[in-house]
């Protein structure tokens, strides 16, 4: 008789031995038998090419699924709707990174580049059914992993998100991914609102996999090539470690146009604006849109485990990982950016005498002139009758472009002690237990190129141009414990039942930045009072007074049970009590149920209540960013302050509190025409959002009292805005999924697949911080429905595949200030295609294109596009580099 493990790895349960041909993956009909749900497992959630063959050992082994502690249960036997996604999946196609590769195969998870975001265009936030990715908890092996150090106040589509970072994850350490899409905060915890994603590694002491990856945009750039390895190594006699390693670089693409300042500049004569030689903007457009730059990124996982004995096993994973990402800032035009070369209508000049208090530099020359050279002239002739004065355009006469970066690392390491008690045991004899414990970190500093802070000019008139501008760690660990078992009841049958407890410390860090990068001339009449910028330009270093550590420590406590009621129906349900440090305890459940009505049909239902708790750094965080606002037609310094910065409380700042959410889940799952099909409508009404508030303009009266409170660069402020609890929001979706694989024989066989999701959020209410071009973002800010239809033929050697993207209506919201910039966009449909070749019985050459027929999104109106340089619709869900071609050479055995 056949005998297999069903691995409980995400559960930390030890493997349970079972009959393949007697034992049952649960008690209803539709999925009466191992081998039967094999097969059916077989075709979920493996968006082709990738799927394994109906010879897979591995497709015995992986039953039990997140969502449920029982086991035995598969995702089509799963009372709550569950995707399983293989890495072998993921990795297929052009391979960019472990989440864009997600958001291509999974049509209900987002991710939008987003350049010129701060440092959104470091961390890039996803959205799981348009809820932000705080809102989605992340699990490695069943285990929490930690959050980023990045929150995106600059996102246009998750705006003060706190979450996870899965780039840091490499693609060929991951066995597969299991996509819970139902809240579970019940279940798992704080965040658990839209969903769970649960990386499950690759264990096989066995397996070896060699992979390079090259690709480049038609255009003839953003190069990016991806170096992979991954060996499986016997460890005792029956224990393994797995070892992964990751190498990639990212060039950077551009889809610019001239910058309408820059083309006027050099109409007027401005020689430094089409020079080469010039290395303060960029050329030949002055300002790039386009992929940024990701550099030295190094991904390496480790996965291990070993029995000690019958009935113990020790475990532990982690990772490392580094990496660099780098972009462009709006360009600076030297005749009019505030702050730097001119003071409303008047050129600024620096007062650099000893006493400055007089401000003898006050020009009164018009910031504008149809001929530069003219324009030059007047400024050179002012300062020779006072040679105390110093314009900025002497050092940078073309202006300058910032160049803005982060170089990330992330660590983290989980171990753990699991085992089944004994048959003697006193209270729960052949229970199964586990200990564990882990630790992440991530750490983000942030740097600044090709920029100044104008404030040096009190040091020296020659301006540096590279400043470490400071940056943010998130340190996270927890301690758990569990044991799951099976009661007698006096039922017809056993009742499971998994009880745990749980404590976390999460701890948020923001690092100062330099001296240059922070320096104020706060003597009276000094640079500050002159009227000039304060800090590094674009994105000012963190000052020493917002500098510091805060943490906080949650602790909880979980109850699960599940059971069959009869043949036909299966329930369950979870209870979950938390209390976190200086914010509260909440207390929430669920429960779901699954009811089978023949052998090829069965439906399904969940209610739950799901909690997230605002995170440390989003109630310290503090920073400025600069933002081209159209309605002043200029660049201006806007600042989110933290909730209890006094300037934030008079605006209307009040303490964060958690978000709360109730969830209404019901499907169908059939077997159709020889399609297995799956059908889930979904509700997630939320109270209590987090989100950044609109900007409320600074009055000279706030800056004064900021200063009076020792914050030296209050006048950096022109606006601000905060955090908030502010508006609730009801998201409505429905998921379908249909696949089928058809085989021909003579070693031949076809796969489809086919995902879709709709998906419509709408802010309840009215609310009192937020306006309507935020409030329209986040309703309309990510595509209405989208879509994956997937095929594969495999015949003999030769692999063909293809996958169509659907992307459906949303709303590009250019300005949250200005909605007369917001535009509806229709439907875009994207082809991707590949040809793989098995050379060898362990090596495949694959070539291929993704949206192979060179799809743009809209171009912008004549007004968005000239003004800032980008032809193209920023907020477009699948970028602006349009089509991509690659090649891939892979070994495995």
């Amino acid at each position: 008789m056949l005998n297999f493990s069903i691995h409980e790895s995400w559960t930390g349960l030890r493997p349970m031995r079972l009959s393949a041909g007697t034992a049952r993956v649960r008690n209803g009909r539709f999925c009466r038998t191992v081998g039967r749900c094999s097969v059916l497992l077989l075709l979920t959630g493996n968006l082709l090419p990738g799927t394994a063959s109906p010879q897979d050992p591995e497709v015995l082994e992986n039953v039990v699924v997140i969502g449920q502690r029982a086991p035995g249960i598969d995702p089509l036997s799963s009372p709550t709707p569950v995707e399983i996604i293989r890495g072998t999946a993921l990795e297929a196609y052009g391979g960019e990174s472990t989440e864009s590769n997600l958001a291509r195969t999974l049509p209900s998870y987002n991710l939008n580049r987003e350049p010129i975001s701060d440092e959104a265009s470091v961390v890039r936030p996803a959205l799981l059914r348009g809820l932000p990715p705080d809102s989605v908890l992340v699990l490695v092996n069943g285990k929490r992993r930690h959050r980023s150090s990045v929150i995106t106040v600059s996102s246009a589509t998750a705006p003060g998100s706190h979450g996870p970072d899965l780039a840091a994850i490499p693609g060929i350490a991951i066995e597969r991914i299991e996509v819970l899409r139902d809240a579970a905060s019940a279940q798992y915890g704080s965040d658990a609102v839209a969903g769970v994603l649960n990386f499950v590694l690759k264990q096989r002491p066995d397996a070896q996999v060699a992979e390079a990856r090259w690709g480049r945009t038609y255009d003839g750039d953003g190069d990016r090539w991806t170096l992979a390895g991954h060996a499986g190594v016997p460890l005792a006699d029956q224990g393994f470690v797995a070892l992964s390693l990751e190498r990639s670089h990212q060039a950077p693409s551009t889809r610019s146009v001239q910058h309408a300042s820059a083309r006027q500049l050099a109409a007027a004569g401005n020689p430094w604006i089409n020079d080469p030689g010039y290395g303060y903007i960029d050329h030949p457009y002055a300002q790039t849109w386009g992929t940024p730059e990701a550099r030295g990124d190094w991904k390496t996982m480790v996965n291990a485990g070993l029995p000690l004995g019958a009935s113990t096993e020790i475990y532990g994973f982690g990772n490392w990982h580094r990496r660099t990402v780098e972009n462009g800032f709006f360009f600076r035009n030297p005749a009019r950016r505030g702050g730097v070369f001119s003071r409303g209508d008047e050129v600024l000049l620096a007062d650099l005498s000893a006493d400055p208090t007089s401000v003898r530099c006050r020009s009164g020359l018009e910031p504008d002139s149809g001929d530069w050279s003219n324009h030059v002239a007047a400024i050179r002739r002012y300062i020779e009758n006072n040679p105390n004065c110093y314009w900025i355009g002497t050092q940078f006469p073309g202006g300058f472009t910032p160049r803005f970066g982060g170089d990330v690392e992330d660590v983290s390491y989980h171990a753990g002690v699991r085992g089944t008690l004994p048959d003697d045991a006193p209270l729960l004899s052949g229970w199964d237990w586990d200990l564990s414990a882990g630790m992440g970190q991530h750490s983000v500093d942030f740097f600044m190129e090709r920029t100044i802070n104008p404030q040096l000019l009190a040091l020296g008139r020659e301006l540096p141009t590279s400043y470490r501008v400071g940056g943010w760690s998130e340190r996270d660990w927890i301690v758990e414990g569990s044991v799951v078992g099976r009661l007698d009841v006096g039922a017809a049958w056993p009742l499971t039942v998994a009880l745990g407890t749980e404590v976390r410390n999460e701890r948020f860090e923001v690092v100062a930045g330099d001296f240059n990068s922070t320096f104020v001339d706060a003597r009276p009449g000094g640079l500050r009072e002159q009227g000039f910028g304060i800090g590094t330009n674009g994105f000012p270093g963190f000052q020493e007074r917002t500098a510091g550590a805060a943490s906080r420590t949650a602790r909880g406590a979980w109850l699960d049970l599940s059971t069959d009621l009869s043949e036909e129906l299966f329930v369950h349900g979870a209870l979950r009590h938390e209390r976190h440090e200086g914010i509260g305890s909440n207390t929430h459940g669920k429960v779901a149920a699954r009811y089978d009505l023949s052998d090829e049909i069965a439906l399904r239902a969940s209610v739950g209540s799901a909690f997230r708790a605002p995170t440390v750094g989003q109630a310290s965080i503090e920073k400025v960013i600069t933002q081209f606002v159209p309605d002043l037609g200029d660049l201006i310094d806007i600042a989110t302050l933290s909730v209890d910065n006094p300037i934030a409380i008079l605006k209307g700042a009040k303490p964060l509190t958690p978000e709360t959410a109730q969830s209404v889940n019901a499907g169908v799952v059939a077997r159709l025409a020889g399609f297995t099909v799956t059908l889930d409508g979904y509700q997630i009404r939320m109270k209590d959002r987090i989100a950044v508030t609109s900007e409320f303009d600074l009055s000279e009266g706030d800056k004064a009292a900021l200063r009076e409170q020792g914050i030296a660069d209050a006048d950096a402020y022109a606006r601000v805005k905060f955090l908030t609890n502010d508006f609730g929001t009801t998201t409505r979706g429905i998921d379908v999924s249909a696949e089928r694989l058809i085989a021909h024989g003579n070693d031949s066989a076809t796969r489809l697949h086919a995902v879709v999701n709709w998906n419509q959020t709408r802010v309840d209410g009215t609310s009192t911080l937020l306006n309507a071009g935020e409030t329209l973002a986040a309703e309309r800010g990510v595509p209405r429905w989208r879509g994956v239809l997937g095929a594969s033929h495999d015949r003999g050697r030769l692999t063909l595949s293809g996958r169509l993207r659907l992307y459906g209506p949303f709303t590009n919201v250019y300005y949250t200030s200005d909605l007369s910039s917001a535009r509806e966009v229709g439907t875009h449909a994207l082809f991707d295609a590949e040809v793989a070749l098995r050379i060898t019985d362990g090596l495949t050459l694959a070539i291929g294109a993704e949206n192979l027929f060179d799809i743009y999104p809209p171009r912008t109106d004549a007004r968005d596009g000239e003004t800032v340089g980008l032809p193209y619709l920023r907020r477009s869900p699948f970028g602006f580099d349009g089509g991509y071609y690659y090649a891939r050479l892979r070994w495995e055995r």
